[in-house]
């Protein structure tokens, strides 16, 4: 099914599933799929919450705890032998040259994944953002607000196949972490997705970026 399809509940049932897992998607529909077979609705990013959710519905809420403690450990400890000295991170998203949207609440699993590493924030640019809207938009001509930031990681949401739209800005250009070459660009495609919906079955792709990013501020 790909993104933003419709639910074929006939398709749902052709499989003669024994157990119906779906996040928001489901809701409209949850009573004639709950026809067919148990229904679980898990959260869209919430990897933990999810993992719980569904050790729960499987009876397996003890080996869901204990691999939420795993990957956490792993995560907590991804960095010894880095210093970051206290490193700050801006991530932000693009979709265009005329805003960005700096990403702050730990909703957003990269956020997690980076504060979890070791990294902090500029907490004070993202003091508004929540778990339903984590992340704040700024215009372009606000660039020089992540001039504290040591290290700038920009998810390019722009057309496929085209540069990150804030490569040529000027403002972008002078930042000193961009003017130090500490800037990791994530283009769309398998990368984006999977850090986007992190979890234990890409932790190994998590623990590849944090270390990416720590090479920069160390």
């Amino acid at each position: 099914m790909a993104v933003g399809e419709e639910l074929s509940v006939e398709a749902i049932a052709a499989a003669a599933p024994d157990l119906i897992v779906g996040d928001s998607a489901v809701a409209d529909v949850r009573d004639r799929l709950g026809s067919l077979a148990p229904v679980v609705q898990i959260a869209s990013f919430d990897w933990r919450r999810n993992l719980r959710i569904l050790g729960e519905a499987l009876d397996l809420s003890d080996d869901a705890e204990a691999l939420v403690a795993q990957t956490d450990q792993r995560l907590a400890t991804s960095l010894d032998g880095y210093d970051l000295a206290g490193a700050r991170v801006a991530v932000l998203g693009v979709y265009d040259a005329t805003a960005f949207y700096l990403f702050g609440n730990d909703a957003i699993p990269v956020v997690d994944l980076l504060r979890r590493a070791g990294f902090g924030f500029l907490d004070e640019l993202t003091a508004d953002a929540t778990p339903d809207a984590p992340r704040v938009e700024y215009s372009a001509e606000q660039f020089g607000l992540l001039d504290p930031a040591d290290l700038v990681v920009v998810f390019n949401y722009g057309d496929s196949g085209v540069p990150s739209p804030v490569a040529a800005d000027p403002l972008f250009a002078r930042l000193p972490a961009v003017q130090a070459g500490r800037v990791v660009v994530v283009e769309q495609g398998e990368r984006a997705q999977g850090l986007s919906v992190f979890g234990p079955l890409n932790l190994q792709l998590g623990l590849d970026f944090v270390r990416e990013c720590a090479e920069l501020v160390t």
